[in-house]
């Protein structure tokens, strides 16, 4: 796997996330986020709608000439210079999981001739640039191989280390434009924090793996425009040491001083770098009883083992905050003690994965970003299949296990509220892509559907 370079500012996500607003006074905050973080912006380049002429459009089109304008900004972006790929697979989904279930079933019972010859063959019908077939395939064999031959941890370790912090914003810009499952994460927990914080004076967000800090720009802006004025607001960022190399704390914290200051909300930015989430202490996040506190972890705590996020949940739900949220993804689990049960969960789920990207980013000029998420979801592929023990850092929960977990712990579901749930509903329809996509609820978890399989699951909890 060779990443391409990126080259992009932190402006581009920030712009576009707010692309499913639908007033004229909604669309100047995008062009607020620009100036604030970048300076001035160049204008966006015109563009006309496609389809009809209604407000949905006029968003996406909106929508699409600010990340235009990104990728202008960012200087070359990522390299393009593949061709054309074919949607339409040659060959069956079926036929590709049968042939890496059974090389799974060759490794564990130690026939390792077999399992060479197996992942030779299926390598050889594998390409990185050829139909989604082809593409599911060649990260499968080179899992499969770096089973066979031991060097999972080393190459898992390898390629992790390259995602910088310009790849993975450009890999945010990219899915905004094609795909609800960015937007909807945020729109739902910002609303869902601004009901439960309509009246309080301080506020204070614990954001378990919370990146580059995108996801709090939006909520800084509603904050600031609160009947009765802003509350104090604080992010605690709780990150592991590999993640904080490539997205400093100085720089994610000065990010959104700088805007919050801008818009004249009092704010806090305080960090812990640390890989023991399941021990973290009240102390160290410095939480304050006059607060109103709020847990997020959006997707990071699949990296804790079985019995370390037992033993998180417990330890969260003893702090007593005001709400926590919790996104799942993958919603299903693959994590499963037994190679070819955890293969074949796996297999199931990014096979539609990669439906979806494919069918995001089939036009020719996204060619380099097709590739570049297909390689994200190439290192939970090698993760999850070339490697055991502690090396086996992705250990993903489907979402009803969580819902056990979290109720196992102690925590009561938050009902989601109509207009929540309508407004997600209306963020989906200004995506191209809408008809493809579909919200629904289960319990107190709201999910986006594609084509009828769950992609992403998110829920509110309480004490």
């Amino acid at each position: 796997m060779v990443f391409p370079k990126v080259s992009c500012q932190l402006a581009g996500p920030f712009v576009i996330i707010r692309k499913w607003t639908k007033s004229s006074h909604e669309r100047s905050r995008l062009r607020d986020v620009a100036q604030v973080v970048q300076g001035p912006a160049p204008a966006p380049r015109s563009r006309p709608c496609q389809g009809s002429s209604n407000n949905h459009d006029r968003d996406h089109g909106y929508a699409q000439s600010l990340f235009d304008s990104f990728l202008e900004l960012g200087g070359a972006g990522i390299d393009h210079q593949q061709t054309d790929n074919m949607i339409e697979d040659a060959k069956p989904m079926t036929d590709l999981k049968a042939s890496i279930v059974k090389c799974c079933e060759a490794i564990a019972a130690n026939a390792t001739t077999q399992a060479y010859a197996l992942v030779s063959e299926l390598r050889d019908k594998s390409s990185s640039t050829g139909t989604t077939v082809e593409r599911l395939a060649f990260y499968f064999s080179e899992a499969l191989i770096a089973r066979i031959t031991g060097t999972g941890r080393l190459l898992y370790n390898t390629f992790k280390s390259r995602r910088t912090i310009d790849e993975t914003l450009q890999i945010f810009a990219t899915v905004a434009q094609t795909s609800p499952g960015f937007g909807l994460p945020i729109f739902f927990t910002n609303q869902t924090i601004l009901d439960e914080t309509s009246s309080a004076a301080r506020v204070h967000v614990v954001d378990f793996g919370i990146g580059p800090g995108y996801r709090w720009l939006c909520l800084i802006k509603d904050f600031s425009e609160r009947s009765g004025g802003p509350p104090h607001f604080r992010v605690t960022a709780v990150d592991r040491p590999s993640n904080s190399l490539f997205f400093p704390r100085e720089d994610v914290g000065g990010k959104l001083e700088r805007y919050a200051s801008s818009l004249g909300v009092p704010f806090e930015f305080h960090s812990v770098v640390t890989a023991e989430w399941d021990s973290i202490q009240s102390s160290q996040l410095m939480i304050q009883p006059e607060e109103v506190l709020i847990v997020t972890s959006f997707h990071e705590l699949r990296e804790l083992s079985n019995d370390s996020k037992r033993r998180f949940l417990r330890n969260i739900h003893g702090m007593e905050p005001k709400l926590f949220l919790n996104a799942a993804f993958p919603p299903v689990g693959f994590n499963s003690p037994s190679l070819v049960a955890r293969a074949r969960e796996a297999f199931d789920f990014h096979a539609g994965v990669f439906e979806a990207i494919a069918a995001s980013l089939a036009e020719s000029r996204f060619a380099g970003e097709r590739r570049f998420l297909e390689q994200l979801r190439g290192l939970e592929i090698l993760n999850t299949v070339a490697c055991e023990g502690e090396d086996r850092v992705k250990r993903p929960e489907g979402y009803k296990q969580w819902h056990e977990l979290m109720r196992g712990a102690g925590f009561q579901g938050y009902e989601i509220k109509r207009h929540v749930y309508a407004g997600a509903k209306q963020m989906l329809a200004t995506y191209s892509s809408a008809r493809e996509f579909s919200v629904g609820r289960s319990g107190n978890w709201i999910l986006l559907r594609r084509n009828g399989q769950v992609l992403i699951a998110i829920s509110n909890w309480t004490c």
